[in-house]
């Protein structure tokens, strides 16, 4: 197991950040490619283990792929069986949805979904797969409709910026920005965590449709949280949010709506000094109440999930002394060059 050392406390990070292709993005993008035999392009892909292990899947369903940087090209056979059915999904969930997006595309008739997840990865696979042929009407409300069975043809198509990346470097931004700038992701996506940011004191300037600048609170403040399906603050935000409030002055509170065990970050940010408690514990909701402290020190810490590991890196930016991320292939899963991202705005950091 790998793990990645940060050099505490990281003075101002200056400069700018390319935030890489959303990862929740791509894999649907990617099985989208089984709906049509031939040569499909996709660009701006992150080189990441869970792309890197559905790539090995389609391999071995006999799909050819070649990658250059940023680019993937997708030789695929005809595997898709005639047919289909389709269920309504009973809860707003991006992955649910974007399956049935695709299954209803190769399914006869008019497919309608309520109860549709709002993400701006469903609406990329949506805009990907109208450009294929495909009928579709509604992506990006509760409501889609889709007709199967149309004539698709093969894509060449341009991942979205991965907004749950730019957030977790608008947080750094908050914590440690000198002058942090991050490009490559629609700003559109962004508008909770921008008002989120702003109320614990951060200043942001919004630079275009695509790049934004974060400056240090000169005085986090504490705030309440509640995380919900999109429009909502994201859920995937929720562990770097944390790291954030340890440092702000007064108590905060964060609501967790969507997943009952999303709280893996909190025992590893009590090592590292943060005053934090857990109560709940429902499949409703569970709830954080995070009490400000002075500073956070480093500590030998592990990335018990994803976004766990991105909080842990936020928090290792700001602590006093060396924090040691443990497991951090966890963290590769989803985020593509992390480190030299840190390193290339002023970070120390290096990979064990």
């Amino acid at each position: 197991m790998s793990a990645l050392k940060i050099h505490g406390p990281t003075p101002h990070l200056t400069g700018t950040i390319s935030v890489s292709g959303s990862k929740n993005a791509t894999l649907p993008l990617l099985t989208a490619s089984l709906l049509v035999p031939g040569s499909h392009i996709l660009r701006n892909a992150p080189n990441i283990i869970d792309v890197q292990n559905l790539l090995l899947i389609l391999s071995h369903l006999g799909s050819k792929v070649k990658r250059r940087g940023g680019n993937l090209r997708l030789d695929t056979p005809h595997v898709i069986a005639d047919g289909g059915v389709v269920v309504v999904p009973r809860e707003l969930a991006v992955t649910g949805t974007a399956n049935l997006l695709l299954a209803a595309c190769s399914a006869s008739g008019i497919t309608t979904l309520h109860n549709a997840a709002r993400e701006p990865e469903i609406s990329d696979l949506a805009n990907c797969l109208v450009g294929m042929g495909a009928f579709i009407e509604g992506a990006g409300s509760e409501t889609i409709r889709i007709r199967g069975r149309m004539a698709l043809k093969l894509y060449r198509y341009r991942v979205m910026g991965d907004w749950i990346e730019c957030g977790m470097w608008m947080i750094v931004g908050a914590l440690v920005g000198g002058s942090l700038a991050v490009k490559g992701c629609a700003v559109a996506c962004l508008g909770t965590v921008v008002e989120k940011l702003r109320a614990v004191g951060a200043r942001i300037e919004v630079a275009g449709e695509d790049a934004i600048t974060v400056y240090k609170a000169p005085h986090l403040r504490a705030t309440d949280t509640q995380t919900g399906p999109y429009p909502s603050f994201p859920t995937d935000l929720q562990a770097p949010l944390t790291a954030l409030l340890c440092l702000a002055s007064g108590v905060s509170t964060i609501t967790e709506t969507l997943y009952e065990h999303r709280f893996a970050h909190v025992a590893e940010l009590r090592r590292m000094g943060a005053d934090i408690t857990v109560s709940g514990g429902s499949r409703e909701s569970t709830v954080a109440v995070v009490r400000g402290v002075e500073r956070l020190k480093g500590a030998e810490v592990v990335a018990r999930d994803l976004r766990a590991g991105a909080c842990l890196v936020v928090a290792g930016l700001v602590a006093e002394g060396e924090t040691v991320v443990g497991e951090w292939e966890m963290i590769e899963r989803g985020y593509d060059q992390l480190e030299g991202k840190v390193e290339g705005v002023g970070g120390r950091v290096s990979k064990q």
